[in-house]
């Protein structure tokens, strides 16, 4: 074995050990003869001085010359044998990133760039057959081919392993999802065609119910009506109590007024009662002083004739006074009693008049909350008879819309058959 392929099989680390190694012996031996020389030169005479630092010269040069020589030799075997494999596998590593798989390392040694190179050839080859592998896998997914098995499974080892679960885990899932298609096409092209059935019925169902409907518009639009002429009606009656509680409150105001006045009357009664009393109390004292002047007239003789005469038209005075005060007393009395028979039968009629006033007012309220519900009554009957209007709108689109659906039915059930037929091109896995 020559020392070149010695060098080759080194390790890295010996190798750069041995280059520096020269490197520093030749150094060393440079420096000790520098050393020796100028030793020399100390010590010889002067006259050998010259030839000795001649000598000491060539035998530097010649040192140097050798040192040179085994050094870029090393050197040289370092380089070629350390940076070339590392750019090889540094080119092929690009082509690796790449996607390109047809690059090999050539490069073959005992040393650790060697054991590298083999590493790579082997993960080349393992990449090689999975790549080739998964191209015949997906090849046949491409052709509906799912009972496709890997060829090399010894292969897929580590993470590769894993991506290897994985696709054997969506081939299953795939397979099942197109079975699960199958069986959803054959529902769907049975659901559809039930569908299409029921949507006929329902269409022809949908038409007797929009019949039935105008017929319920119409009889709500009368009704309606009815409830409209009911609620004018409710307040034209409305307005015609108000107006007669209104009239009421006015005799209710003028009995009060009358009531006062016969409170009046029977004060001013009393009054004048008292008045005449008065007036019989002076008519009895003038009745009293016309006799006491009689007698004094008589008394007077003759001399007292012409003051009894005037005294006797004093009493008879006194006595009328009297008589017209107690004629006028008893027609205040009576007029008195009559007064409070008034006041009596005023109040009596005044309460019914209150009363009726009291029920006319809750005639009154009850026709206003009449009224209100009759407008409640006829917004929710107008609100019905939209609602029942929507319903008839809504029930010719349900027609409408079955009709279509009778239609869709039959281009899904068509659709499902085409679909039905498309998965059984597909070789799917036995579940």
């Amino acid at each position: 074995m020559t020392k070149e392929e010695k060098f080759k099989n080194k390790s890295i680390k010996k190798k750069v050990n041995d280059a520096f190694n020269m490197i520093f012996r030749l150094y060393f031996a440079t420096v000790a003869l520098a050393s020796l020389g100028l030793i020399l030169l100390a010590v010889v005479p002067d006259a050998f001085r010259i030839p000795v630092l001649v000598i000491c010269i060539v035998i530097m040069l010649t040192i140097v010359v050798v040192s040179v020589t085994l050094t870029g030799r090393e050197s040289k075997w370092l380089i070629y044998y350390i940076v070339k494999p590392i750019r090889e596998l540094e080119d092929v590593a690009e082509h690796l990133s790449h996607g390109e798989l047809h690059e090999k390392v050539t490069y073959q040694s005992e040393d650790e760039i060697g054991e590298l190179a083999n590493r790579f050839r082997n993960m080349e080859d393992t990449l090689q057959k999975i790549v080739g592998d998964l191209q015949n896998i997906l090849k046949e997914f491409a052709q509906g081919n799912y009972t496709v098995r890997s060829s090399c499974k010894e292969a897929y080892v580590g993470e590769f392993e894993t991506v290897m679960e994985e696709l054997v885990s969506t081939i299953q899932n795939v397979s099942s999802t197109l079975c699960l298609i199958k069986e959803s096409s054959n529902q769907v092209a049975a659901g559809s065609e039930q569908l299409a059935i029921s949507s006929q019925d329902l269409a022809k169902g949908a038409t007797d119910q929009s019949i039935a409907v105008d017929n319920l518009v119409e009889n709500v639009s009368k009704v309606t009506e009815q409830v409209v002429a009911n609620s004018k009606s409710t307040d034209i009656v409305h307005d015609r109590a108000k107006s007669v509680g209104m009239e009421a409150n006015v005799s209710q105001n003028k009995m009060r007024e009358l009531m006062e006045a016969m409170e009046r009357i029977s004060t001013t009664s009393k009054e004048l009662e008292r008045v005449i009393t008065e007036i019989d109390g002076i008519a009895s004292q003038t009745n009293l002083l016309s006799l006491n002047a009689s007698i004094e007239a008589a008394r007077a003789g003759e001399a007292g004739k012409g003051f009894a005469v005037v005294a006797e038209q004093i009493r008879m005075l006194a006595e009328s006074s009297a008589e017209s005060a107690e004629t006028s007393k008893h027609l205040l009395e009576t007029n008195q009693v009559e007064v409070e028979h008034g006041n009596e039968v005023t109040q009596q009629t005044s309460e019914s008049l209150n009363k009726v006033i009291t029920e006319l007012d809750a005639i009154i309220t009850e026709v206003a909350n009449i009224r209100i519900a009759s407008d409640r009554q006829a917004v929710s009957v107008k609100e019905i008879e939209d609602g029942v209007k929507q319903i008839d709108d809504v029930i010719q689109t349900n027609s409408a819309a079955s009709q279509e659906a009778s239609a869709t039915s039959e281009e899904l059930s068509a659709e499902a058959t085409s679909l039905d037929e498309l998965v059984e091109r597909f070789k799917l896995l036995e579940q």
